[in-house]
């Protein structure tokens, strides 16, 4: 079962990607009809069984016999739904947010440009100070990670200052 949950969780996330490319060429209906069938297709290819994507108003919604979820896509931007526990990242500028919903537990995957040097570390101590429990952090030359966690929450954050890139992944566990 949990192997079943990995594959559904990845190709979730290959599917946000995709979907995210049809926003931001306009996604007409005929694009979207096409972009339906060929996220049903990889989920299927995935290990879900019937799965039924609905591609409306900025958000991608889908069935699978494991429940329903949606997909959807923001431009620029801290999320406003994102639980109050979670410091605003001002260390660069928020580029997108991909968010995901299924059976009831939402997550949030925010992509970040403009990073500044040391994000890491600054980002780790306004994790800390808003009551987040550090799990793991790294910092090399080019930039590094930090995994933390608070309540039922799990944050990961991954920082590329050389290319000035990075994200932060926020969702239940």
């Amino acid at each position: 079962m949990a192997v079943k949950s990995i594959r559904v969780v990845m190709v979730i996330g290959v599917l946000a990607a995709c979907w995210a490319c049809v926003v931001a060429c306009g996604g007409k209906s005929t694009g979207e009809r096409l972009a339906e069938k060929a996220m049903e297709k990889a989920m299927e290819r995935g290990g879900v069984k019937d799965a039924d994507v609905d591609m409306k108003s900025g958000k991608v919604r889908f069935k699978t016999e494991e429940g329903d979820g949606e997909i959807s896509y923001q431009e620029e931007g801290w999320p406003k739904d994102l639980p109050h526990s979670v410091p605003e990242f001002s260390l660069g500028k928020v580029k997108g947010v991909i968010r995901t919903e299924r059976a009831e537990k939402q997550s949030w995957n925010i992509v970040l440009e403009s990073l500044e040097d040391g994000a890491v570390a600054k980002y780790a101590k306004q994790l800390e100070g808003k009551g987040w429990a550090i799990m793991s952090q790294m910092t090399t030359q080019e930039g590094g990670m930090v995994q933390a966690t608070k309540d039922d929450l799990l944050l990961i954050g991954m920082f590329n200052t050389e290319d000035g890139e990075g994200s932060l992944s926020i969702g239940h566990q």
